[in-house]
């Protein structure tokens, strides 16, 4: 059975969760003897795809990203169309939502990772023709796959589409022993601090999330907060951390996997506030860096995390700041959560996650 891929994630992502997805399906993939799949991708400047097929692609320099991103977009869709002409394959699963194709031609898998900018659409004001995309694939496609419980419910009620069109297959970790055994970190890091993870726009809740985290610093129960990924500070964020005395007392971060498996390690707590997450890969991560995890009680946190989290109400700041404190001032508990982390993350692995997509493309082709 071949799968066809195209290349719209990897035009458009340097690195990222969509692009880990098809990158780890790919991965494993390679190492069944009844899978096969194409990618037509001339081009990319994505860091999974030049771990997976080093001899091919190259780092392009940050100069002209924007012409280089279009050119990308430009002559990998060529190549997918050249090679969707051929229809040596059995199964299309494009990797996001732009129609560049007139017909499919073959069955049509698309995956669905959240439906955060349908339910925050303040939040993505430019992605209103994406959205209109990603409907009209969901309506069309034979099979759709969910990354969570929440995720389909989601599409259920807001596409109208009926459940039995819709497979939940969860994400795996991608935190190996062997990036674990590399963790390490150079620069300079509190000694008692809050992990907080990814980007920081409206519905991530990163402002409420600092001002409950801003007492906890000023009794010293912490030191600061770590924040990884999610680009510079803006003005109104500097603006807050000085109105809360917190100027020194939040740094931000880009990092490697390696460095970001340390500070997940030897943080006091990871803070996870999000108003809505599909899935929430840092859950994962934290559980397999034995880093104890306070999240909020909603979306897929309570179906990914179960017992191995302490929740609280994402639009408290007094619930979020009680129970950081309560895991700080408690080894017991926090070394509890750490257990359960560890138990729970078994559920989860990108060898179930590609085992079960093959299972989707084969019910499809009638295999099953």
């Amino acid at each position: 059975m071949t799968v066809l891929f195209d290349h719209q994630v990897f035009s458009l992502q340097r690195f990222g969760g969509i692009s880990r997805y098809f990158y780890e399906l790919m991965r494993h993939f390679s190492h069944m003897s009844d899978m096969d799949f194409e990618l037509p991708l001339a081009v990319t400047s994505n860091v999974y795809m030049r771990s997976l097929f080093p001899e091919k692609y190259r780092e392009y320099p940050a100069r002209g990203k924007k012409f280089v991103g279009i050119f990308q977009f430009a002559i990998n869709s060529l190549y997918t169309l050249r090679e969707r002409k051929k229809h040596t394959y059995d199964v299309f699963h494009p990797t996001y939502y732009f129609p560049y194709f007139h017909d499919w031609g073959k069955p049509l898998v698309v995956t669905i990772h959240d439906m955060i900018p349908e339910r925050f659409p303040g939040d993505f004001r430019g992605l209103v023709v994406t959205r209109e995309w990603k409907r009209i694939f969901a309506h069309r496609a034979d099979k759709i796959i969910a990354v969570s419980e929440n995720t389909k419910k989601d599409i259920v009620e807001l596409y109208g589409i009926k459940e039995e069109k819709i497979v939940v297959i969860h994400h795996g970790i991608s935190f190996s022993p062997e990036i674990m055994e590399r963790a390490h970190f150079t620069k300079p890091v509190f000694q008692r601090y809050v992990l907080f993870v990814g980007v920081r726009r409206g519905y991530k809740n990163f402002e409420r999330m600092v001002k409950a985290l801003a007492p906890l610093i000023k009794k010293d129960l912490i030191d600061g907060l770590v924040c990884v990924g999610g680009g510079s500070f803006e003005k109104d964020e500097e603006q807050l951390f000085s109105e809360l005395g917190l100027e020194k007392a939040v740094v931000r971060y880009d990092v490697s996997d390696e460095e970001l498996a340390f500070l997940y390690k030897n943080a006091a707590v990871f803070v996870f506030p999000s108003l809505y997450e599909g899935f929430g890969f840092p859950l994962l991560e934290a559980f397999a860096s034995e880093c104890p995890v306070c999240c909020s009680l909603c979306s897929s946190f309570p179906e990914v995390a179960g017992e191995a989290a302490y929740y609280f109400d994402p639009y408290s700041e007094e619930s979020m700041r009680e129970s950081v404190e309560k895991v700080l001032g408690s080894p017991a508990l926090r070394q509890q959560l750490i257990n359960k982390g560890k138990e729970r993350l078994k559920l989860f692995s990108w060898e179930k996650t590609a085992q079960y997509t093959k299972k989707v493309y084969e019910e499809i082709l009638g295999k099953v």
